[in-house]
């Protein structure tokens, strides 16, 4: 469809546990078939099944954006080298995070200014 400017692009979508769709007491349903089945209906899924996108997926429960307190303490922070995965011919990124971040002395400012030095 050439008026959908997301149909059949390719995104990648990071962040925590509600982006993954595994928080506790969260939705937990599933595509039964289709390019995405067994994975969590959650926003970046369905949104990519109705404009058939391919998603490149790097939310994982419990990720934070910035690092943490003490170093090496914790490396499931997007800053921690997780942002250089994502493919390089992706259309789209989105970053849901912060629910997580809210329990460390960090920003994600700070986390965002390492990832623009790289």
């Amino acid at each position: 469809d050439s008026t959908n400017i997301l149909y059949g692009k390719k995104w990648t979508v990071c962040g925590d546990s509600f982006t993954n769709g595994d928080f506790s007491g969260g939705y937990s349903e599933t595509f039964e078939n289709g390019p995405f089945a067994g994975k969590y209906k959650t926003y970046g899924y369905l949104i990519a099944e109705r404009n058939q996108m391919t998603v490149q997926h790097l939310a994982v429960g419990g990720q934070t954006m910035a690092m943490p307190p003490v170093p090496g303490t914790f490396s499931n922070s997007f800053s921690n080298g997780i942002y250089k995965t994502i493919d390089e011919d992706v259309d789209y990124i989105t970053l849901y995070y912060g629910i997580n971040d809210s329990h460390t002395d960090h920003h994600q400012q700070e986390a965002m200014a390492k990832i623009r030095q790289e």
